[in-house]
């Protein structure tokens, strides 16, 4: 059990901070706060989290990360224009 736990647990951090590093530059630009980022990806949950685990998967990859690690990258920051900041307008 405790297994499954850590596994669960391990995949759910390494998306979540994969999914934070490719979002970073957009929300960076708007000077959003650490829990402002935060909040911003647990808002759009569903769609941020299959992003993050795509992404989290590509990265882990050898030398598919060589071009995987740009096309995240350009690809969280449209997701992040089109999807999570939209919701930002109330938020300041």
């Amino acid at each position: 059990v405790g297994t499954a736990i850590v596994a669960a647990g391990s995949l759910t951090l390494g998306a979540c901070l994969t999914c934070l590093d490719f979002f970073d530059a957009t929300m960076e630009r708007r000077r959003l706060r650490f829990r402002q980022k935060l909040r911003l990806v647990r808002r759009s949950l569903p769609a941020s989290a299959g992003f993050a685990l795509v992404c989290f998967g590509l990265v882990n990859i050898p030398l598919i990360n060589l071009v995987g690690i740009p096309l995240c990258v350009a690809a969280g920051s449209l997701f992040c224009c089109d999807r999570v900041l939209p919701g930002l307008k109330g938020e300041r």
